[in-house]
Protein backbone atom coordinates (compact mmCIF):
# COMPACT_ATOMS: atom_id res chain seq x y z
CA UNK A 1 0.00 0.00 0.00
CA UNK A 2 1.25 3.47 -0.91
CA UNK A 3 -0.02 6.51 1.01
CA UNK A 4 -0.65 9.55 -1.17
CA UNK A 5 -0.50 12.70 1.04
CA UNK A 6 -2.37 16.00 0.63
CA UNK A 7 0.91 17.75 -0.17
CA UNK A 8 1.37 15.41 -3.12
CA UNK A 9 -2.11 16.34 -4.36
CA UNK A 10 -1.21 20.03 -4.38
CA UNK A 11 2.03 19.55 -6.30
CA UNK A 12 0.47 17.03 -8.71
CA UNK A 13 -2.43 19.34 -9.55
CA UNK A 14 0.16 22.07 -10.15
CA UNK A 15 1.90 19.83 -12.69
CA UNK A 16 -1.36 19.04 -14.48
CA UNK A 17 -2.28 22.75 -14.57
CA UNK A 18 1.14 23.59 -16.06
CA UNK A 19 0.77 20.86 -18.70
CA UNK A 20 -2.69 22.12 -19.64
CA UNK A 21 -1.46 25.71 -19.76
CA UNK A 22 1.51 24.77 -21.94
CA UNK A 23 -0.94 23.20 -24.41
CA UNK A 24 -3.22 26.25 -24.12
CA UNK A 25 -6.03 23.93 -23.09
CA UNK A 26 -8.77 25.34 -20.89
CA UNK A 27 -11.88 23.21 -20.28
CA UNK A 28 -15.36 24.70 -20.18
CA UNK A 29 -16.49 22.00 -17.72
CA UNK A 30 -14.62 19.65 -15.43
CA UNK A 31 -16.30 16.31 -14.81
CA UNK A 32 -15.16 14.36 -11.76
CA UNK A 33 -15.57 10.60 -11.73
CA UNK A 34 -17.10 9.50 -8.44
CA UNK A 35 -15.70 9.02 -5.98
CA UNK A 36 -11.97 9.39 -6.31
CA UNK A 37 -12.01 12.05 -8.98
CA UNK A 38 -14.28 14.45 -7.12
CA UNK A 39 -11.83 16.18 -4.79
CA UNK A 40 -9.16 16.99 -7.41
CA UNK A 41 -11.77 17.82 -10.07
CA UNK A 42 -13.51 20.27 -7.74
CA UNK A 43 -10.17 21.87 -6.93
CA UNK A 44 -9.45 22.29 -10.65
CA UNK A 45 -12.93 23.68 -11.31
CA UNK A 46 -12.25 26.38 -8.72
CA UNK A 47 -8.81 27.09 -10.16
CA UNK A 48 -10.12 27.47 -13.73
CA UNK A 49 -13.42 29.07 -12.56
CA UNK A 50 -15.49 26.62 -14.61
CA UNK A 51 -18.45 24.45 -13.59
CA UNK A 52 -17.97 21.05 -11.97
CA UNK A 53 -20.17 18.11 -12.92
CA UNK A 54 -20.20 14.65 -11.42
CA UNK A 55 -20.38 11.29 -13.11
CA UNK A 56 -20.55 7.89 -11.46
CA UNK A 57 -19.33 4.85 -13.33
CA UNK A 58 -18.54 1.74 -11.33
CA UNK A 59 -17.33 -1.29 -13.21
CA UNK A 60 -17.19 -4.29 -10.92
CA UNK A 61 -17.45 -7.96 -11.76
CA UNK A 62 -18.68 -7.10 -15.25
CA UNK A 63 -21.60 -5.07 -13.87
CA UNK A 64 -21.97 -1.48 -14.99
CA UNK A 65 -23.54 0.94 -12.54
CA UNK A 66 -23.75 4.44 -13.95
CA UNK A 67 -25.45 7.58 -12.74
CA UNK A 68 -24.79 10.68 -14.80
CA UNK A 69 -25.83 13.60 -12.62
CA UNK A 70 -26.08 16.81 -14.60
CA UNK A 71 -24.66 15.33 -17.80
CA UNK A 72 -26.85 16.43 -20.67
CA UNK A 73 -26.54 16.34 -24.47
CA UNK A 74 -25.66 20.07 -24.55
CA UNK A 75 -22.29 19.25 -22.98
CA UNK A 76 -21.25 17.24 -26.03
CA UNK A 77 -20.19 20.45 -27.83
CA UNK A 78 -18.18 21.81 -24.88
CA UNK A 79 -14.51 21.37 -24.04
CA UNK A 80 -14.63 18.80 -21.24
CA UNK A 81 -12.00 17.50 -18.88
CA UNK A 82 -12.89 14.11 -17.38
CA UNK A 83 -10.90 13.62 -14.16
CA UNK A 84 -10.32 10.58 -11.95
CA UNK A 85 -7.78 9.93 -9.23
CA UNK A 86 -6.14 7.01 -11.04
CA UNK A 87 -6.16 5.50 -14.49
CA UNK A 88 -5.76 1.97 -13.20
CA UNK A 89 -7.08 -0.51 -15.78
CA UNK A 90 -8.42 2.17 -18.12
CA UNK A 91 -11.86 0.54 -18.08
CA UNK A 92 -13.67 3.47 -16.46
CA UNK A 93 -12.27 6.06 -18.87
CA UNK A 94 -12.88 3.73 -21.83
CA UNK A 95 -16.49 3.17 -20.74
CA UNK A 96 -17.04 6.92 -20.40
CA UNK A 97 -15.53 7.58 -23.83
CA UNK A 98 -17.36 4.77 -25.63
CA UNK A 99 -20.78 4.90 -23.94
CA UNK A 100 -21.43 8.35 -22.52
CA UNK A 101 -19.43 10.93 -24.47
CA UNK A 102 -19.17 8.97 -27.73
CA UNK A 103 -20.56 11.93 -29.74
CA UNK A 104 -18.03 14.45 -28.48
CA UNK A 105 -14.65 15.31 -29.95
CA UNK A 106 -13.87 17.91 -27.30
CA UNK A 107 -12.88 15.70 -24.40
CA UNK A 108 -9.59 15.31 -22.62
CA UNK A 109 -8.90 12.85 -19.82
CA UNK A 110 -6.78 13.39 -16.72
CA UNK A 111 -5.76 11.46 -13.62
CA UNK A 112 -3.39 12.10 -10.78
CA UNK A 113 -1.82 8.69 -11.31
CA UNK A 114 -1.33 6.99 -14.67
CA UNK A 115 -0.76 3.23 -14.74
CA UNK A 116 1.52 2.70 -17.76
CA UNK A 117 0.20 -0.86 -18.00
CA UNK A 118 -3.28 0.51 -18.78
CA UNK A 119 -4.28 0.37 -22.46
CA UNK A 120 -6.09 3.72 -22.05
CA UNK A 121 -3.82 6.76 -22.11
CA UNK A 122 -4.92 9.96 -20.40
CA UNK A 123 -4.05 13.36 -21.82
CA UNK A 124 -2.80 14.70 -18.49
CA UNK A 125 -1.36 13.01 -15.42
CA UNK A 126 1.08 13.83 -12.67
CA UNK A 127 2.67 10.55 -11.68
CA UNK A 128 3.32 7.28 -13.51
CA UNK A 129 3.29 3.82 -11.98
CA UNK A 130 3.40 0.35 -13.48
CA UNK A 131 0.99 -1.94 -11.67
CA UNK A 132 2.12 -4.87 -13.77
CA UNK A 133 5.55 -4.62 -12.11
CA UNK A 134 4.44 -3.19 -8.75
CA UNK A 135 0.78 -3.88 -7.93
CA UNK A 136 0.62 -1.81 -4.74
CA UNK A 137 -2.67 -0.09 -3.93
CA UNK A 138 -2.56 3.71 -3.68
CA UNK A 139 -4.51 5.20 -0.78
CA UNK A 140 -5.55 8.80 -1.44
CA UNK A 141 -6.03 11.19 1.50
CA UNK A 142 -9.81 11.42 1.07
CA UNK A 143 -10.04 7.64 1.46
CA UNK A 144 -8.46 7.48 4.96
CA UNK A 145 -8.34 11.05 6.21
CA UNK A 146 -9.35 10.05 9.73
CA UNK A 147 -6.39 7.67 10.25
Amino acid sequence: MIKYPWSQLHSDLGKIIRDMTNERYRPEYIIGVARGGHVPAIMLSHYFAVPFKSITVQLRDGIVDKLNNGINPGLMDKDLLIFDDINDSGDTFKYIRDNIFYRSNNIKYAALVENVASPFETDYFAMEINKKEDPHWIVFPWEEWWV
